[in-house]
C-alpha cells in the first residue's frame, strides 16, 4: 500500500516552480528539471497518508506491530522451553536406559556365578 502511494504521489515541480508534474520524466525531458522530485516526496507521502487517514491509524499500526512481535517472541520462547524440556527428558531416558543395561549386566553376571556354583555343587555330590 505504501509503495502504491509513493508511485502515485511522486510528483515534482518544473524548473520555474510551477505546477506539479507526475512521474520522473521521459527520455526527451530535461533531466535537471526532474531531479527535484525527490525533495517533495516525503511531504507528498505525508499528505497522502493524512488524506487517507492513515496518520491517525499510525499509533494503532505501531501497537499491533509491537503486539505481534511480542506474541511471536513469546511463542518462540515457549518453543525453546519445550525443546529444552524434551532434551532433558531424552537425557533422563538415556540415563535410565543406561542404568537398566548396567543392572541387567550385573544380574546376568550373578546368574552366571550362581549357575557355575550350582554346577560345581552337583559335581561334588
Amino acid at each position: 500500500m505504501i509503495c502504491m502511494h509513493v508511485c502515485v504521489f511522486a510528483a515534482s515541480t518544473d524548473s520555474t516552480g510551477g505546477a506539479f508534474k507526475m512521474g520522473v520524466g521521459g527520455p526527451d525531458d530535461d533531466h535537471n528539471r526532474w531531479q527535484p522530485w525527490l525533495k517533495p516526496l516525503p511531504i507528498l507521502i505525508f499528505h497522502s497518508w493524512v488524506g487517507l487517514g492513515l496518520v491517525y491509524l499510525w499509533p494503532l499500526i505501531c501497537f499491533l506491530a509491537r503486539h505481534e512481535s511480542k506474541s511471536k517472541d513469546e511463542s518462540l520462547r515457549k518453543v525453546e522451553e519445550n525443546l529444552q524440556n524434551l532434551e532433558s527428558k531424552e537425557k533422563g531416558r538415556d540415563q535410565s536406559h543406561k542404568n537398566l543395561h548396567e543392572k541387567i549386566n550385573e544380574l546376568e553376571g550373578q546368574i552366571e556365578l550362581k549357575a557355575s556354583i550350582h554346577n560345581m555343587s552337583e559335581k561334588q555330590l
